[in-house]
């Protein structure tokens, strides 16, 4: 792995290398890709040579893998002789400017970047809309200045779109820069599997209720209720979301599915009210907002911590997945939201989230997980600790897909091989019974070893 540092006009200053042995001063790295807010960070050791000394300081730029990024803090240890950069995608500081107000109006999603960005050939940027209905036209408003990259993540938001920038390298220099605008990042429809005790170490669910509303009581700009604000006419239809059904009602923006399913003998009209102030003048900004933060929130907050051991080849930040535990029949479709991954030691891990459970019948395990997962568990009669000697019965326990198989006529493939000291012991020996479930070892002493395993 090599990377470059440059400075402010894109001039090369030095290189920094993981593997070659005339200049292996790159010690260590990270590249960590978010789905949010569309773009790469990159942290990286490097040996203080006099050149990087000169080189690697905050607001040059390295160029790592094809992507540019832009030094943000720089660290020297003097007695280790080590400096150590955290960058930040060059596309944020390329962005850096401010965006003024916008009265409420309607364009195109091509004409609200070019609104917040400017033209192409003024910003420098070439647009890629290729993901993305660029002539789809939404009503928004701002109402105070933010950052080029604040307003773009809010735009982003309310086209339930997402960006993320890549670079042309000529030689040692950057000559287009892209931003991309997609609906959804990474691969959808080739989805990998990954499953508990090979790729995934450990699953933790969490359910919480703490921010459940189910209607919420709007205010826009200086303070005015919704039915006050420009545009306001009740609802006459429902508003469809994200498989929620809401209505406006006064100053109210109400989940009428969500109210009848929290109803209960405790709360009789399933009515979990939130207060919001905003500062939108337009009473369609305003609905459109709390339809968009409700859908967070009008269903239980449920979270998924996955701790993996293995990623696949070709991971991309949104990528989508699905995680199986077929000991606990759990079936989830989840989306790399983060990704993080080292250039020099190759390796990888990911944060999932977008959860989805899927259905986890027998049958759709096996379907659905795309590959029947088996799992074998031996214990002994006599226990596991002897003095001296042991006799003992070896029992197999066998697992699809979390089902318990109890005999070989419930074996969809293979067949039960048991192993002495290394050697197959014959289904015909008359110490295996039950068609290779149990194995009579006889009296064993130390230094025997046995092993069952599911074979074509």
């Amino acid at each position: 792995m090599v990377i470059y540092i440059a400075d402010r006009y894109g001039a090369v200053q030095t290189t920094a290398s993981s593997d070659l042995p005339e200049n292996k001063t790159l010690i260590s790295d990270t590249m960590t890709d978010d789905l949010n807010s569309g773009v790469k960070t990159y942290e990286c050791e490097l040996i203080a040579t006099d050149e990087i000394k000169a080189a690697a300081v905050a607001k040059n730029y390295v160029l790592a893998d094809g992507q540019l990024y832009t030094i943000i803090s720089d660290e020297y240890d003097n007695r280790e002789q080590i400096i150590s950069l955290y960058c930040e995608d060059a596309g944020l500081d390329l962005l850096n400017r401010v965006c003024g107000e916008v009265s409420k109006t309607s364009k195109t999603f091509e004409a609200w970047i070019t609104n917040t960005l400017g033209s192409s050939s003024k910003s420098g940027w070439t647009y890629n809309f290729g993901g993305v209905d660029k002539s789809k036209t939404k009503s928004l408003e701002y109402t105070s200045a933010t950052s080029a990259t604040e307003r773009l993540l809010d735009i982003l938001d309310n086209y339930d779109a997402e960006m993320y920038f890549t670079y042309d390298i000529d030689g040692l220099k950057w000559i287009t820069r892209t931003i991309n605008f997609t609906d959804a990042r990474g691969q959808s429809e080739d989805i990998k599997s990954l499953y508990m005790n090979y790729d995934v170490e450990k699953i933790t669910r969490k359910r919480n209720v703490e921010d459940l509303a189910t209607v919420w009581v709007m205010y826009g700009k200086d303070k005015k209720p919704l039915k006050k604000l420009t545009g306001y006419a009740s609802a006459t239809k429902d508003i469809e979301k994200k498989g929620h059904t809401f209505q406006v009602v006064g100053n109210e923006v109400r989940c009428i599915d969500a109210i009848e399913k929290w109803t209960s003998s405790l709360d009789k009209d399933g009515r979990v009210v939130q207060y919001k102030y905003t500062n939108y003048s337009g009473a369609t900004a305003c609905i459109n907002y709390a339809v968009r933060e409700m859908c967070k929130i009008v269903d239980p907050v449920t979270t998924y911590e996955v701790a993996l051991r293995n990623i696949y080849d070709g991971a991309q930040c949104g990528d989508q997945v699905k995680v199986l535990d077929a000991h606990n029949n759990v079936l989830l479709q989840a989306r790399i939201l983060e990704l993080t991954k080292s250039f020099v030691t190759g390796s990888a891990s990911v944060k999932l989230g977008d959860f989805k459970a899927l259905k986890s019948s027998k049958a759709e395990l096996n379907v659905d997980a795309i590959s029947q997962i088996f799992t074998l568990s031996i214990t002994s009669s006599a226990g596991l600790v002897g003095n001296g000697s042991i006799e003992t019965v070896l029992t197999v326990t066998l697992y699809l897909n979390g089902q318990t198989i109890s005999s070989v006529d419930e074996l969809p493939v293979g067949h039960l091989v048991w192993y002495e000291d290394g050697v197959v012991v014959s289904d015909t020996d008359p110490r295996i019974s039950d068609s290779g479930f149990t194995f009579s070892t006889g009296v064993l002493t130390t230094g025997h070893t046995y092993k069952c395993a599911l074979e074509d």
